[in-house]
């Protein structure tokens, strides 16, 4: 199965894994990022094609990525010419390794945001990065505020296990939407609540707009209305949904009987029900 591509709905997903936590923390932060080199740290959970990470190294923040197979690295250089060069400085840094293991070794409080574009569910090892006790070890490592980002899959992804994904991001999240990425979701939630004070909505950078440009969205009021609902709304839904854990990994077998299913419309079917 192909993982990434230069399809628009691919690069729009992987883009926007970058875009919409970077909006969210720079345009919405309590205060402005310090000037570099003291920037914020974020992180991203897979490098893939590359172009996530880019994409948020757009941002006034430090971008660090955990990537489990170093043959990524050298196939990613493939799809450089489709995203825009980015100065030296600014250029993520990498490691090799398990994400699992690398984020527990990361501080408390220590990255003001995390992405996380794993593999598909069904993969071996894939329900591992969906599970509670994982999402619970990036909101230690987030800050006071800090935004987590995740995506879902809606084709071969059964109503059942996608609710189970939305229930487990819930619990750990409670502040949590949904926001639309092509056929696919993607899930942010909050550390912490920001206070209630209404503050306005600060640019974002130039280099991030034009970015953003590439995959349709030509400013960030045009990416904010991609927010689908925030999760309170499925509350009851919830009440019935089972959680992922690791002593429990019911999504990884799960959806690994739903490789032959088109699941799409009844997720949105479903979803839609709830607007």
């Amino acid at each position: 199965k192909t993982e990434a591509s230069t399809y628009y709905g691919d690069m729009q997903n992987q883009k926007l894994l970058g875009h919409i936590p970077g909006l969210l923390w720079t345009a919405f932060a309590v205060a402005p990022s310090p000037p570099a080199p003291n920037l914020p740290s974020a992180l991203v959970v897979g490098w893939g094609t590359g172009m996530t990470a880019r994409s948020l190294a757009r941002y006034p923040l430090s971008v660090k990525v955990f990537e489990l197979n170093p043959e990524v690295l050298e196939t990613s250089r493939f799809f450089l010419p489709f995203d825009a060069p980015l100065v030296p400085e600014r250029s993520p840094q990498i490691r090799i390794g398990d994400a699992r293991l690398l984020m527990e070794k990361e501080a408390s409080n220590s990255a003001v945001l995390i992405t996380s574009d794993p593999f598909n569910p069904w993969t071996a090892g894939g329900g591992s990065l969906y599970t509670r006790e994982y999402l619970r070890n990036c909101r230690r490592v987030l800050s006071p505020g800090g935004i987590m980002a995740l995506w879902i899959p809606l084709y071969q992804m059964p109503l059942a296990s996608t609710q189970m994904i939305l229930a487990t991001f819930y619990e750990t999240f409670p502040e949590s939407e949904i926001w639309a990425a092509d056929q696919d979701f993607i899930l942010t939630g909050r550390n912490t609540s920001l206070d209630s004070q209404p503050r306005p909505m600060r640019p974002l950078p130039p280099d991030a707009l034009q970015d953003l440009g590439a995959v349709g969205y030509a400013s960030q009021e045009e990416l904010l209305e991609a927010r689908v609902l925030p999760l309170q709304a499925l509350e009851n839904d919830f009440k019935t949904s089972r959680l992922n854990s690791d002593w429990r990994p019911n999504l990884e077998f799960e959806t690994g009987r739903a490789l032959a299913l088109e699941t799409e419309a009844e997720n949105l079917d479903w979803l839609a029900s709830r607007l």
